[in-house]
């Protein structure tokens, strides 16, 4: 707490540190919180080591100041970058009978904008790429589409995905945007480019991975076919790069996360149910299943992908498909096995719960195997829930599978 009298310091020293931080972006294009920290230590050194006192208010106004989002240099900045951009687009004679003449223009302006982006304070960011409705994102969008040149589209596809780690709601305008059918219509007439595939992926990976309701007029593309795909660089790892796998797994279970549970149209489980390799596929998703892996997480910001994305994918799976259809013998005892050791080994939480449920809507397939009813029952005669706040749905769950247990499953004698 500061020795000073006076309970706050003068409205002018806000206004004179975000100046000061601001001259330093400018100057040596650091990102914002690295100017805030360095503008910080050379305060602070000067406070103590000089022993300047006076500093001392200044010093404390400096570590609690937030960036004032319309009036800084990344603002402005942004304003012209997306400015020109939007210019570009619509200059309809510059499109036409020159078109050429503007590809370096372009690239620099989205170099610039791809820079703002990830150095910029996130709130700036947020707020210049959503004014007037998100008004630059769709003329980019737009770019996108028009566009003919390699160089332009790869630039655009790398914004995209940086812009979708600012937040949801620039998420849920690009789902609702022209612009997921349109690079997935893009990615299933690539030649094998294993760049340009790795870019595609990852962008729809973060587009579909907070679970946004996709519009109708999507699944004209969003198809059978476009999962078919997805699941053929799957399975096809002897020629597929093994990043490029994980990617196409990444958009799997991202898009499956807006079909609603036990929703017998979702298109995911449909195309997979019939899938001539379905036995692989189920075979390569349980290594990741046993890994606790989110192939989502790898493509978008953690704090909003849904780290149960396959545990997601395995449920709707179970509850509209016959899990015993889809796995050989092995895979489904793996698959008992990875739900025991979680449900008593993690926490309880949202987790626990998840995994429960997927046991509880899974039991009554598994009731044919001996081995796994076995595990099964040892493993419930021990599991007992606390009094956390989840513990009353957790109960009842574990009740269901035990009494599943007694009351159908095939257990050795």
């Amino acid at each position: 707490m500061s020795q000073f009298p006076y309970k706050r310091a003068p409205a002018d020293y806000s206004k004179v540190a975000r100046e000061m931080i601001d001259s330093l972006r400018a100057r040596f294009d650091f990102p914002y919180e690295e100017c805030k920290e360095c503008v910080i230590m050379v305060v602070d050194a000067a406070r103590v080591a000089l022993g300047i006192d006076q500093l001392e208010p200044f010093y404390e106004v400096l570590t609690k100041v937030t960036v004032d989002t319309e009036n800084c240099v990344d603002f402005s900045r942004f304003s012209k970058c997306l400015g020109d951009l939007s210019d570009a687009v619509l200059d309809g004679q510059q499109r036409s009978w020159s078109l050429y003449d503007d590809e370096e223009e372009i690239l620099s302006n989205l170099t610039t904008l791809r820079s703002l982006t990830l150095k910029a304070d996130a709130e700036v960011s947020r707020k210049a790429l959503s004014e007037n409705e998100f008004m630059h994102i769709r003329h980019l969008i737009l770019l996108y589409q028009m566009e003919t040149r390699s160089s332009i589209r790869a630039a655009l596809l790398d914004f995209f995905q940086i812009a979708s780690k600012l937040g949801t709601q620039i998420i849920a305008y690009l789902v609702n945007s022209s612009l997921p059918p349109q690079v997935a219509s893009d990615l299933i007439s690539l030649n094998g480019h294993v760049e340009k595939v790795e870019a595609h992926l990852k962008l729809l990976a973060a587009i579909f991975s907070t679970g946004e309701a996709v519009p109708f007029d999507h699944y004209g593309v969003l198809n059978d076919r476009f999962v078919d795909f997805l699941i053929r660089i799957f399975i096809d790892q002897e020629q597929t790069p093994i990043g490029i796998a994980d990617l196409a797994l990444a958009v799997i279970v991202a898009f499956n996360l807006h079909f609603p549970p036990d929703y017998h149209d979702n298109i995911v489980v449909k195309c997979l149910s019939n899938h001539e390799s379905r036995l692989l596929f189920m075979e390569r998703l349980m290594i990741y299943f046993n890994c606790r892996d989110n192939p989502i997480g790898r493509c978008t910001d953690a704090k909003w992908s849904n780290s149960l994305c396959i545990v997601k994918l395995l449920d709707d799976i179970v509850q509209c498909s016959n899990l015993t259809e889809l796995c050989f013998k092995g895979d489904l005892q793996l698959f008992s096995e990875i739900i025991c050791r979680e449900v008593t080994d993690i926490e309880p939480d949202e987790r626990r719960t998840a995994y429960l449920k997927l046991l509880a809507h899974s039991i009554l397939q598994l009731k044919d195997t001996p081995e796994i009813c076995k595990l099964i029952n040892d493993t419930f005669k021990i599991f007992a829930c606390g009094n956390e706040a989840n513990a009353s749905e957790d109960k009842a769950l574990v009740e269901f599978i035990r009494n599943a247990v007694a009351t159908s499953c095939t257990l050795d004698k």
